[in-house]
C-alpha cells in the first residue's frame, strides 16, 4: 500500500520505506527481544519497527510484544503522518514517533541527554537527504554516535 501511495505521488518508494527483504534481514540481525527499546532514526513509513514487533511475536511465542518499546523520528511531515497511520493499522498506537530532523534536532531524550536504545535500526542511506560531502559526513558521524551510545544486550 505504501508503494502505491509513493507511485501515485510521483515519488520513489525508497523515500517512504526500505525494501521489505532488506528490512527483514536487518530485523533478523537486530534480534529484538522483549523489554527492549528499538529505535529507527529515519523511520520512514515505520516498516522496520513493525517488523521488529512481528519478529518478536514469531520468534518467542510466549513473549508479549507490548513489552517492546518502539521509537522513531522522521523529518518529512507527510511521511511521518503515513508512519503514524501505518503504526495504528498494525496495532501499534503507542509507538513513540516524532516529526523533526534527526540530525538537527533529535527529539528522543531522557534526563536531558539523547535516549539510549537496545537496538538502532536504520538504513544509513535514508538518514539524510542533504547534498554534498559535509552532509554525508555529518550523517555518518551522528549515526555512529547514536550506535555507540546504545546499551548492550
Amino acid at each position: 500500500m505504501i508503494r502505491h501511495f509513493a507511485d501515485s505521488a510521483g515519488k520513489k518508494g525508497g523515500e517512504f520505506y526500505t525494501p521489505r527483504d532488506v528490512a527483514r534481514l536487518m530485523v533478523r540481525l537486530l534480534k529484538p527481544q522483549q523489554k527492549m527499546r528499538i529505535y529507527d532514526p529515519c523511520v520512514d513509513s515505520g516498516g522496520m519497527l513493525i517488523l521488529s514487533k512481528q519478529y518478536l511475536e514469531e520468534s518467542q511465542r510466549n513473549a508479549n510484544a507490548k513489552d517492546l518499546s518502539l521509537y522513531g523520528q522522521e523529518a518529512n511531515g507527510g511521511v511521518w503522518a503515513i508512519c503514524k497511520m501505518n503504526m495504528i493499522l498494525h496495532g501499534i498506537p503507542d509507538a513513540f514517533i516524532e516529526n523533526d530532523d534527526t540530525l538537527a534536532n533529535p527529539l528522543h531524550k531522557e534526563g536531558g541527554e539523547l535516549m539510549r536504545f537496545d537496538r538502532v535500526s536504520c538504513c544509513v542511506f535514508n538518514l539524510y537527504t542533504g547534498s554534498g560531502q559535509d552532509a554525508r559526513t555529518t550523517m555518518i558521524l551522528r549515526f555512529c554516535v547514536i550506535q555507540l551510545s546504545c546499551t548492550s544486550a
